[in-house]
């Protein structure tokens, strides 16, 4: 049989080996969206189904159209939480709030555009209707932050 010392260095390795797997996984497993199974999410008035290609491409079926923008901002909010974040700073002329000095050239920039304030302008002047619609699409972001950032229960 194997000497002592053996069984241990095999005993050694397999532990390293399970800390290694769960290291991956709560480095790089975890932190991803859950795209398969089922959620149960607040904001919805009726059932939503996403369904993903081989590639990820969400295909979102629901029975209205306010659903439907609420489906649309939870996967944008799943598979492009950072893009929206930096886009949002950008716009605003705040991105030196976390690239530093190295970001002031471009927030001088964007706040001499007035791209914050023109979109406020326009924001103030949309339809209702259409505000309704940005209203669930941002309640579908909001959502898919709690799951993905906060990993808040289901509820």
């Amino acid at each position: 049989m194997y000497p002592r010392a053996s069984r241990s260095a095999l005993g050694i390795l397999a532990g390293a080996g399970g800390l290694s797997l769960a290291f991956w996984h709560k480095l790089f497993r975890k932190p991803l969206p859950q795209t398969r199974g089922e959620l149960h999410v607040k904001g919805l008035e009726s059932e939503v189904r996403i369904g993903r290609d081989g590639l990820g491409v969400p295909r979102i079926v629901a029975r209205s159209r306010t659903d439907l923008a609420f489906g649309q901002g939870f996967c944008l909010g799943q598979d492009r939480l950072f893009q929206l974040e930096f886009f949002r700073r950008a716009a605003a002329g705040r991105t030196a709030e976390f690239a530093g000095e190295e970001g002031l050239q471009s927030d001088r920039l964007m706040r001499t555009f007035g791209l914050h304030r023109q979109a406020q302008q326009e924001a103030d002047a949309i339809d209702p209707w259409e505000r309704h619609l940005l209203d669930a699409y941002s309640a579908g972001v909001d959502a898919a932050v709690v799951r993905v950032v906060l990993a808040a229960p289901e509820e």
